[in-house]
């Protein structure tokens, strides 16, 4: 784990009820997140949100393009953080 990165949970939520949590860590400054370990996938599901949860119990969502960075900006106006990425 590098200096600035903090151990959270990332947890997606799926369209039929399940939702799955791992390990994960986050650079406050980047954005980016890094799964520690893959959750599986439930057959058949559609994603609808993915986010993590800071050690204050603080939610951040997760881009569902990249899967790597989360978002900034207020709803319905959010950016990801990827410098990739263009504006959702």
């Amino acid at each position: 784990m590098k200096e600035n990165e903090i151990k959270v949970t990332f947890t997606t939520h799926w369209d039929d009820g399940p939702k799955i949590t791992v390990p994960a860590t986050y650079d406050p400054e980047t954005g980016k997140v890094t799964v520690e370990t893959a959750g599986v996938e439930p057959d058949g599901c559609l994603l609808i949100s993915q986010y993590i949860t800071l050690p204050d119990g603080k939610e951040i969502f997760v881009c569902d393009t990249c899967h790597e960075y989360t978002l900034k900006g207020p709803e319905g106006a959010r950016e990801c953080r990827n410098p990739g990425m263009q504006k959702l």
